[in-house]
C-alpha cells in the first residue's frame, strides 16, 4: 500500500499536462525487440537524437521510438504512468524518487552531465554565494549541484536564499534581468548566460560530480539486455560523430542540432560544444553521492546503494 501511494503521489505531484511527440527509427531487426526512452531538449540528449537522425541506430539494426517531452514534469509524469517506455535521460535525485515510489529502476550510463552554476555581477566563486538569492529547482539535479558547490566551501543551505524556479527559460530570463544572484543552469542556456556577459561560479566538471544518466525500468534492462547493447554501441558511434567536429559551425552542425534537438532559436550563435563522453556506467561514489542527498531531504528513505542500481548490459555480473 505505501509503495502505491508514493507512486499515486508522484504521478499527482508531477503531472500538469503530457504532451510528447515521437520519432520511430526505420530500422527493424526480428532478433530485437524495439526500445522506447523518453527524452527532453537538453544537452544529454544530444547524442540520442544524432543516433536517430544519422541512423547510428538503424545501423545496430535496433528499433528505437523517442518520446520527446517539453518539461520534465511531463516527461516524469508519462514514464510513471505507463510501462511502455523502457528507458529515461533523468538524475540521480529523480532515480531516488522512483525508487522511492516502487518503480524498480537501473542506470545502464552516466550521460555529459554539464551544469552550471552562474552568477551576475559581484558573484564569482562559491564564497561570494553567502546571503545570495539563487535560483533552483527544489528537491532536483539543479538542487544538488548547489548543495554540492556549498559544501566545497563549508557554507550552509541556511546562509543564502533559495528559490525554486523549475522553468529553465524562465530561471534564465530572471538571472539575466538582474532579479537573482545566481542560478543553476544545465547546457546550452548556461552558455547562452555567459556569452551574456554572466559569470561561471563552478560547474558539475569543477565539483567532481555528475548526476545525470541513462536509465531503465530493471524488468527492461533484464529482458532486453542484447537491445540495450545495440543501443549504446549506436549511442557512441553518435558521440564519435559528434566529436570529430572542432566547431558546431563546421557543416552546419548546429544548425542540425537545434532543429533535431528543438532547442531555442539562440542557441544557433554558440561557438563550441563539449567534448561528448562514451556512455559507460557511472561511477559509484556519484551515484551514492546523489543518493546521501537526497536521504537527507527525506526523498529516499531506504539504504539504497549504487551497487543496487548499476547495471552493465556488457557485463551482467556486479561491477566491482
Amino acid at each position: 500500500m505505501r509503495k502505491l501511494l508514493n507512486i499515486l503521489l508522484i504521478a499527482l505531484f508531477l503531472l500538469t499536462s503530457c504532451t510528447s511527440n515521437t520519432v520511430n527509427t526505420t530500422a527493424n531487426n526480428e532478433g530485437y525487440v524495439p526500445i522506447t526512452i523518453a527524452v527532453m531538449s537538453a544537452l544529454d540528449s544530444i547524442p540520442v537524437f544524432i543516433a536517430e537522425e544519422k541512423g547510428f541506430f538503424e545501423a545496430e539494426g535496433i528499433n528505437v521510438t523517442l518520446e520527446r517531452f517539453t518539461s520534465g514534469a511531463d516527461r516524469d509524469a508519462a514514464f510513471t504512468a505507463s510501462t511502455d517506455m523502457d528507458g529515461i535521460l533523468i538524475d540521480a535525485v529523480a532515480l531516488a524518487m522512483y525508487m522511492e515510489g516502487g518503480i524498480d529502476m537501473v542506470s545502464i550510463s552516466s550521460t555529459i552531465g554539464h551544469a552550471y552554476i552562474i552568477g551576475n555581477q559581484g558573484v564569482y566563486t562559491p564564497e561570494d554565494l553567502y546571503g545570495r538569492t539563487v535560483l533552483i529547482a527544489f528537491n532536483t539535479a539543479m538542487d544538488y549541484i548547489l548543495h554540492s558547490a556549498l559544501r566545497e566551501v563549508r557554507i550552509s543551505s541556511y546562509d543564502i536564499q533559495t528559490q525554486s524556479v523549475p522553468s529553465l527559460p524562465t530561471r534564465m530570463e530572471l538571472l539575466l534581468n538582474g532579479q537573482a544572484d545566481a542560478a543553476v543552469l544545465p547546457e546550452p542556456l548556461a552558455t547562452v548566460a555567459r556569452e551574456a556577459g554572466l559569470n561561471t561560479i563552478a560547474t558539475t566538471y569543477q565539483l567532481g560530480i555528475n548526476p545525470f544518466m541513462l536509465a531503465f525500468r530493471r524488468s527492461s534492462a533484464e529482458e532486453k539486455t542484447a537491445e540495450l547493447q545495440a543501443v549504446l554501441r549506436g549511442l557512441n558511434n553518435a558521440v564519435d560523430f559528434l566529436n570529430t567536429f572542432d566547431s558546431p559551425r563546421e557543416e552546419g552542425l548546429i544548425d542540425l542540432i537545434v532543429d533535431i534537438v528543438g532547442f531555442p532559436d539562440h542557441v544557433r550563435n554558440m561557438t563550441e560544444l563539449p567534448e561528448f563522453p562514451h556512455f559507460k556506467p557511472p561511477l559509484y561514489f556519484h551515484i551514492d553521492d546523489v543518493f546521501d542527498f537526497a536521504r537527507d531531504r527525506n526523498l529516499l528513505t531506504s539504504e539504497l546503494s549504487a551497487q543496487d542500481v548499476i547495471f552493465d548490459p556488457f557485463n551482467t555480473s556486479p561491477i566491482s
